[in-house]
């Protein structure tokens, strides 16, 4: 064939049009025909067949019939070398076409397709399985629907809730997208499901399709602790998420408006530093230290820092978030509404969610009286924080709406951050080549003075490639936040259908060996000389998303993250307790609202004397 392979190739090709055959005989793509209607009563072998009655011809048992087929179920292409049976309806042991008046017209034309197409495949490629397994066991389970296809196992009323158990979810979807491929199909319940798996089929949904998908699921925990939807995350895709979205890139998380909190960070982190350097020698739990820090940090940018009961606001939101993330059956069966008020979560969740309201409610409260005072010149006015951007009268933004707001931009700016700083400091402590790297970087930077300045950032590269290198590994929300299909629409030839529940696996992704090498291998030094950043351009890379609805906080989030994380490896040398070897640091994860460490970080500080 000399490397071309045409149509005018394909009658050369004797064996290839016997294995299509053989699969046709095994696996017609319509095993039950067309079904045909019985114009007239009439007698078939002694049975008499009434008017109108639906007739089912049965094409995949007959192919597979013992009474005309030696070892039926057996691949064996050679069947057909002397054989005259064709697809022309004329031997009815072989009908995968039908045959009759109503024979599929389309024979030719398929044909055609199947045998250049499969040629093609068989041409051009070498083909093994994934993850060591042998051509045995390539499982063969039928998936039943327009066409019969290979399918994945599907118990009734469950559907396939049960492949995700024995591991964190983030993980058995990798698996099983190994085995079915990177647009995969799962039914969760009663939930239609297409999980996605591979950089190629998120520039689909990202990007090509990105108008379709730009719209979020129902989710009980977000109808509740968000005021029915009315935040940026999961609000429905539409004018009032637009204008959202149009505050938040122009007021509220601007690069100007997160610069303007730079007092609130460094004033908490002088704090933090002080804290940890007066508990010099002896362990501390550094997962649940950055977490307060973070969060304080997070609140006072939010609410303002003449709101004095931020940790009351903390603890009510945390609380709530983590019931808010429990598992919910009424999200999978959304036809039968009772189920959620037989699992008690949605109670729990109201629950909560009414404590956090009051608190959320008397700040806003607070900050119209605070307003008013001021525009009477009782009070002086103070610098505008994030309740007092959302309360401008231009924006027509109700009580509800800004506390949805606030809430989305604490819970996306605080166990995210936190989460991430951990993973970044457990790294590069169990790589003791990357600690003394990054460690001479910020030490060189900030000078021997310690006088540490986020303005200085910038300068601080290897830094920055470290940050990058974690959320590649650690993407705080593996499963980004999911989407809904709005319309039907075809990805990579599947059909998707509308209202699909659609999962990206930023996780998967992240660690896809077709992309990155040494995938599994912390190496900030990948993105020393690449051009991939977190701007939701490279799909292969994104941890904050892409497209309409990639997450509008990351200026926001990153500087929460590098200063907090530079000031911990200038100002200490870290020691890990109880004699274990820093490379054998337990990285084991936890699933919950973002994905952190099963065990918190305990560390020994020693502190940094130039």
């Amino acid at each position: 064939m000399k490397g071309r392979v045409d149509e005018n190739c394909i009658n050369e090709l004797k064996y290839l049009k016997l294995v299509v055959k053989e699969t046709l005989r095994l696996h017609p793509p319509v095993p039950l025909l067309l079904p045909r209607e019985c114009g007239q009563t009439c007698e078939i072998h002694g049975y008499n067949i009434p008017a109108k009655s639906k007739v089912i011809v049965n094409a995949w048992a007959i192919g597979r019939d013992s009474n005309y087929w030696t070892e039926p179920e057996r691949f064996h292409p050679e069947r057909f070398i002397d054989s005259s049976i064709d697809y022309k309806g004329n031997n009815f042991e072989y009908i995968p076409f039908g045959a009759g008046r109503r024979i599929c017209p389309g024979i030719t034309f398929a044909s055609r397709v199947m045998e250049l197409a499969l040629a093609m495949l068989l041409y051009h490629f070498d083909w093994k399985l994934p993850s060591g397994m042998i051509c045995g066991e390539l499982d063969m389970s039928e998936e039943f629907g327009v066409t019969v296809r290979r399918k994945h196992d599907l118990l009734p009323i469950i559907g396939n809730i049960h492949n995700l158990v024995g591991s964190l979810p983030h993980r058995r979807l990798r698996d099983l997208s190994e085995k079915y491929g990177p647009l995969m199909h799962l039914k969760l319940g009663e939930v239609c499901t297409i999980v996605v798996s591979s950089a190629e089929c998120a520039k689909e949904v990202l990007k090509t399709h990105d108008l379709i998908f730009a719209s979020r699921p129902p989710i009980l925990a977000s109808k509740i602790m968000s005021y029915d939807s009315m935040g940026i995350a999961f609000s429905p895709y539409g004018d009032y998420w637009r204008q959202l979205r149009k505050i938040c890139a122009l007021e509220l998380l601007s690069s100007k408006r997160v610069q303007s909190f730079q007092p609130i960070r460094e004033e908490e982190l002088t704090k933090f530093i002080k804290s940890i350097a007066s508990r010099e020698g002896s362990p501390i739990n550094l997962t649940k230290e950055i977490l307060t820090t973070i969060s304080t940090i997070v609140s006072r940018t939010a609410l303002g820092s003449k709101y004095r009961d931020h940790q009351k606001f903390i603890s009510a939101v945390r609380k709530a978030t983590e019931v808010a993330g429990g598992f919910d059956l009424g999200d999978l069966y959304p036809s039968a509404g009772w189920l959620q008020n037989i699992s008690g979560l949605k109670s729990k969740i109201e629950q909560y969610h009414q404590q956090t309201d009051q608190i959320m409610q008397s700040i806003v409260d607070d900050h119209r009286e605070a307003k008013l005072s001021a525009a009477k010149g009782q009070v002086e006015q103070v610098e505008d924080d994030l309740v007092d951007v959302l309360m401008k009268e231009e924006f027509g933004l109700s009580d509800n709406g800004i506390k949805a707001v606030i809430l989305d931009i604490y819970g996306g700016g605080s166990e995210t951050s936190s989460t991430t700083i951990t993973w970044a400091m457990a790294e590069i402590i169990k790589d003791e080549r990357v600690m003394k790297k990054v460690q001479a970087e910020v030490r060189e930077v900030f000078g021997k003075e310690g006088q540490a300045n986020e303005s200085d950032m910038e300068n601080l590269k290897y830094l920055k490639c470290v940050v990058k290198e974690t959320l590649r590994l650690h993407p705080p929300g593996p499963l980004l936040l999911p989407r809904e299909c709005g319309e039907a629409c075809e990805i990579k030839g599947y059909d998707i259908p509308m209202k699909s529940k659609i999962i990206i696996n930023a996780w998967a992704i992240g660690r896809d060996p077709n992309h990155w090498t040494e995938a599994e291998r912390f190496y900030p030094e990948r993105f020393i000389e690449s051009g991939v950043d977190y701007k939701g351009n490279n799909f292969e890379y994104i941890p904050f998303g892409a497209g309409r609805r990639m997450c509008p906080g990351l200026t926001f989030g990153l500087t929460t993250v590098e200063f907090p994380l530079a000031l911990l490896i200038y100002h200490f040398d870290w020691i890990v307790p109880n004699g274990i070897k820093n490379e054998d640091l337990d990285m084991t994860e936890a699933f919950g609202i973002s994905v952190g460490r099963k065990y918190d970080l305990q560390l020994i500080p020693v502190t940094f004397r130039p």
